[in-house]
């Protein structure tokens, strides 16, 4: 079985990496800013489905380790809502296949 790349189908991977990274370097900055109100903020561990996180954690546990953010977690409003970006934006992809 051959795989071949379509030239006008984006691989949804990279879809979502890029994705996924550009989130994520637009709100790490701000959430390391405020370290001094850290303690009260709600931290959680982003949650998502297996074959998504299969993909996407390693890229957000690198980033998370790059900007120095405690035990690879993310405030919660942060994690929630690229939780639900990573689900509309897989949508995106499986209606465009």
């Amino acid at each position: 079985m051959a795989v071949v790349e379509l030239p006008w189908c984006e691989n949804p991977v990279h879809f979502l990496r890029r994705r996924v990274e550009g989130y994520l370097r637009y709100m790490l900055p701000d959430v390391r800013r405020v370290r001094r109100v850290w303690g009260r903020l709600v931290w959680k561990r982003v949650r998502l489905s297996a074959a998504e996180a299969d993909v996407l954690m390693p890229l957000v546990e690198r980033l998370l380790r790059e900007y120095g953010m405690p035990g690879l977690k993310l405030p919660a409003t942060v994690a929630e809502d690229l939780e639900e970006l990573v689900y509309e934006w897989g949508e995106e992809v499986a209606e465009e296949l």
